[in-house]
Parts: C-alpha cells; sequence; structure tokens
C-alpha cells in the first residue's frame, strides 16, 4: 500500500492502558498512520462512535480485555446495534488472549481478525492492509 494511502486513514485505538495506546500509536506512526483517535475502553469508544462531530475513522483496533467495557461487549453492541453496524469500519482486535475459546467468540462476533500481542509495526501494517483492502 502507498504511503499516502495508509497516511489518509484514521485510526480508533480502543485500549485501557494509556501505555499500550502509545505503543500501538508509534506502531501506526512507523506505518505512516497519524489519524488516530483514542478511547479508553469500549463505552468510551461507543460514545466517540454516536458523536455525530467526531472524526468517523476507517479501521478500529480494540483490545480484548478492559475494565468497564472490554472489546467483545463492544464488538457484540456494535453487531448488534443497526445504527452502528451499518456504518463500521473493520474491526481488529489486538489481544494478549491464548485461550481458543475466547478467540472464537470474538471471531464470530464480526470483527475482521484477530491478532495476538506483541506485534510489529510491520505486521501490523501487513494486517491493516488486508483488513482495509489494500495489498503492498
Amino acid at each position: 500500500m502507498a504511503k499516502q494511502a495508509l497516511a489518509a486513514l484514521r485510526v480508533l485505538v480502543i485500549d485501557d492502558h494509556a501505555t499500550m495506546r502509545k505503543i500501538i500509536r508509534r506502531l501506526l506512526s512507523q506505518a505512516g498512520i497519524v489519524n488516530v483517535d483514542e478511547a479508553g475502553d469500549g463505552q468510551a469508544a461507543l460514545d466517540h462512535l454516536r458523536d455525530p462531530q467526531a472524526p468517523k475513522p476507517d479501521l478500529i483496533l480494540c483490545d480484548l480485555h478492559m475494565e468497564r467495557m472490554d472489546g467483545m461487549e463492544f464488538c457484540n453492541i456494535v453487531r448488534r446495534d443497526k445504527f452502528l453496524h451499518d456504518r463500521m469500519p473493520p474491526i481488529i482486535v489486538l489481544t494478549g488472549e491464548q485461550e481458543s475459546i475466547a478467540l472464537e467468540v470474538v471471531s464470530e462476533l464480526g470483527v475482521a481478525l484477530v491478532v495476538q500481542k506483541p506485534i510489529s509495526a510491520p505486521d501490523l501494517q501487513l494486517h491493516i492492509e488486508q483488513v482495509v483492502g489494500f495489498s503492498s
């Protein structure tokens, strides 16, 4: 994918750890993606997505385990909410979860991809290109 196309993407990062959001932002920056919004949990992400003034993302990177509202509940609400579902960009779940049943459940919630942490910038870029329909 051309750097210009990546640079045009807007990404919403959902993670309850500020340090992890900073790391993901750095990985995205290495891929040329600088239009990044952040949410500290699924509820904050829903508030962002429902806000008519907030910029709409082209892609969502979501952690699985978070306080208040985790990634599984966030994806489930998005899947069941017609307004959000019809306007929702692809979701990549980034997780350290190893349990296969949890990963299968997440996959059933309509996410585009489930990716294990830790992840490198080149691998993240490859997954993003795959999900948004571009190829190198």
